[in-house]
């Protein structure tokens, strides 16, 4: 018998965390979340747990490994707790200056070089 339900990827798109969710709470089952990321995916995974009666456990997004997030104002965790941001959108800002620190980005243009050919992505 299982005593929680984990949501993870491939998954983790909200429609279906959502149908996720409603099937472990109508088993009477807490769940967590694991989405791997950086700020902007904690954030994203922030509101989608906020949505979830059930999501009573610790979620994994592993962001707190970073060396540096690209997002302002950064995730505040008060006794393993964070805040849901509550401004428009996903209540977070692209903070630019430190997405200039990111492999890949151009450090004049902030513009993201693709890393692999178009085609090669199916």
């Amino acid at each position: 018998m299982n005593d929680s339900f984990i949501i993870a990827y491939p998954d983790s798109r909200a429609a279906n965390a959502k149908r996720e969710a409603a099937i472990a709470e109508s088993a009477h089952l807490p769940l967590w979340i694991q989405i791997v990321g950086i700020g902007i995916t904690t954030t994203y995974l922030m509101h989608l747990a906020a949505t979830m009666p059930n999501a009573t456990m610790p979620s994994i997004t592993l962001n707190c490994l970073r060396a540096f997030d690209i997002i302002k104002p950064a995730i505040q965790m008060e006794q393993g707790y964070a805040t849901v941001p509550d401004k428009p959108g996903l209540g977070i800002e692209l903070d630019e200056d430190a997405s200039r620190k990111l492999p890949g980005v151009n450090q004049r243009t902030s513009k993201i070089r693709r890393l692999y050919p178009i085609d090669a992505v199916s």
